[in-house]
C-alpha cells in the first residue's frame, strides 16, 4: 500500500539483484523493472500470437465479435 500517492499512479520501485560471477566477485545491479511497450488496435492484433495483453474493452460499443477477436490474440488467459 502507498500511503498518499494518487491512486492512478504506478509506482516504480527500483530492483537490485546480487550475485557472484565465476570467479567469486560479488556482482550488484540495480534497474528499474520496465518492459518496453507499445499500444496496437484489435484490428492489427487480427492474426497475431501474444504473451500477454491489457485489452481496454471500455463502455463503448464494438462491431459484433471485436471482444472476442481482441481475447483470442493471448495465449494464456
Amino acid at each position: 500500500e502507498w500511503d498518499g500517492i494518487d491512486p492512478t499512479w504506478v509506482p516504480i520501485v527500483p530492483v537490485t539483484s546480487r550475485w557472484d560471477d565465476k570467479t567469486g566477485k560479488s556482482l550488484t545491479r540495480t534497474q528499474l523493472p520496465l518492459t518496453p511497450a507499445w499500444a496496437i488496435t484489435i484490428h492489427k492484433s487480427q492474426g497475431l500470437t501474444l504473451n500477454r495483453a491489457v485489452i481496454d474493452l471500455g463502455q463503448r460499443d464494438f462491431s459484433s465479435g471485436l471482444s472476442f477477436v481482441a481475447i483470442s490474440r493471448v495465449k494464456k488467459l
